[in-house]
């Protein structure tokens, strides 16, 4: 073997995650798997860019894939690699909520594969008590999404939005961007969920479930 043979080694594979987006991507396949579109919805980049970097990190050997009919799902090699990204971020004091809120595999609404348009489970307002129904079909909830627009702000505004669609009421779904206003809700970290001026969620993306929760049971106070 010849000397630094490893070193080269190691900083070529390095070079395949050494950008923002590479990471995002990285993130966002987490430890299940993703598609382009899933990736592109979640993420607000253009499909050949992404599809460009996972062809680059598949010869590098950090990804592999799983065809299934005209849709190509990616997912890691190894895993692990997602907890020592963590690490490596709280080694040198980069905050990592963010980071990790990236590091899930829920259903995305507008994205046609398999994974997101497969219901696992029915989610709608005949789950629900007859006051619910009713109240979902009349009463128009006001849902405000506080944040910057980063990725994960888009992202739960895409849940909020398939959440309300699912259970076929009356919501507006608003973006409050403006920093000075976060405060007004007590939201000290974004992503922020408010409904009908009453914050349920700071710092963090809720689940599908947690979102429906939130959203029926503003329906139940009225």
């Amino acid at each position: 073997m010849k000397p630094y043979t490893g070193t080269k080694r190691l900083a070529k594979l390095l070079k395949k995650i050494a950008s923002p987006n590479r990471l995002l991507i990285l993130l966002a396949i987490g430890n299940g798997e993703a598609c382009v579109c899933h990736l592109e919805t979640l993420l607000g980049l253009r499909q050949a860019y992404i599809s460009q970097l996972l062809m680059d990190m598949r010869d590098a050997g950090l990804v592999n894939t799983r065809r299934d009919g005209r849709h190509i799902f990616y997912r890691l090699t190894k895993p692990q690699l997602l907890s020592s990204i963590i690490d490596v971020a709280k080694l040198f004091n980069i905050p990592t909520e963010e980071l990790e809120t990236l590091i899930n595999n829920d259903p995305l609404p507008q994205c046609c594969c398999p994974v997101c348009t497969a219901q696992s489970s029915s989610t709608s307002l005949l789950n629900y008590p007859s006051t619910i129904q009713k109240r979902g079909k009349t009463q128009m909830l006001t849902i405000k999404i506080l944040g910057s627009g980063c990725p994960n702000c888009k992202r739960l505004e895409q849940l909020t939005v398939k959440v309300v669609e699912q259970l076929g009421i009356k919501a507006e779904v608003i973006k409050v961007t403006d920093p000075t206003k976060y405060s007004d809700y007590g939201v000290m970290s974004t992503p922020g969920l408010v409904i009908n001026d009453k914050t349920v969620s700071t710092g963090r993306i809720p689940s599908i479930a947690e979102i429906t929760t939130f959203v029926t049971s503003a329906l139940e106070t009225g």
